[in-house]
Order: C-alpha cells, then sequence, then structure tokens
C-alpha cells in the first residue's frame, strides 16, 4: 500500500505539521484533529511528537526512547510549524512565529525547499506565504 505523501486535514482549520523525508521521499503529515485549545484532553491531541510517533508508525518505523529524534534510520525530519488550512479552497497558509508555539524536544522550524517539493507534487493544493514566516532552509 502506498503511503500519500499529504496526509490533507477533512476540515479547516489550524493544524501542526511535520516535514519529513522517508527513504528520500518528500512528506507532509499533519495533525489530526485541528490545534485547537479547547481539544485538550483529546488524546488526538496534535503535539509535534505524537504526529511523528503516528507517521513513523504508518512508515513501519520503529523509534527507541520516549520521543523520537528529529533523524533516525530511513527519516529525517526537516520541518515542523503550524498552518492554517482552508480544505473548501486547498489553500495551505503557514501562521506567524509567535502562533506557532514553543516546541521543546525539537529545534526545527520551516523548511521552504521541502514545501516547494511537496506543493510540486500536490498540484490541487495552493500554498501561499505569509510574510511573517520566516522562510528559512533547515540545514541538517
Amino acid at each position: 500500500m502506498e503511503i500519500p505523501r499529504v496526509n490533507w486535514p477533512g476540515e479547516s482549520g489550524a493544524y501542526k505539521a511535520i516535514q519529513m523525508y522517508v527513504d528520500r521521499m518528500a512528506y507532509l503529515r499533519f495533525g489530526e484533529v485541528p490545534d485547537d485549545p479547547e481539544s485538550r484532553g483529546d488524546r488526538r491531541k496534535p503535539y509535534f511528537n505524537l504526529i511523528l510517533m503516528r507517521a513513523l508508525h504508518d512508515f513501519g518505523i520503529f523509534f527507541k526512547g520516549v520521543y523520537p529524534a528529529p533523524v533516525g534510520e530511513r527519516y529525517n525530519v526537516v520541518g515542523m510549524w503550524r498552518f492554517q488550512v482552508d480544505v473548501g479552497k486547498k489553500v495551505v497558509r503557514p501562521l506567524p512565529a509567535k502562533l506557532v508555539g514553543r516546541n521543546t524536544h525539537y529545534n526545527v522550524g520551516i523548511d521552504r525547499v521541502h514545501l516547494e517539493a511537496i506543493f510540486g507534487l500536490e498540484r490541487e493544493w495552493r500554498l501561499v506565504n505569509s510574510v511573517y514566516v520566516p522562510m528559512r532552509t533547515i540545514v541538517s
């Protein structure tokens, strides 16, 4: 079974997402539910580490420790960010840095090269840049 490059959300909202390469192929994995303060207590709460754990599980990749490392056998996490997703218009917009939140386990931001690769493949969706987001390439 082929795993889709992007697990597009089913409803519009603000989502945390992980940019990663698995077996040298680009993937974008969104949280299962919108990143809403009201979702506290929801077991699907979109913490970056949980999104990564689910993605690794989907690919059959196992990790050691409590949290998966940003780089492992077969995978490399190159970005973690928060995006506003409009499902009806098929538009994704990176949110300003101040709305992303602090990530205590990983020190990655947003990777422009990766996003360009993803949206080059996913032609039905559009990425709309926000002037408030530092679009920098992360060097691993």
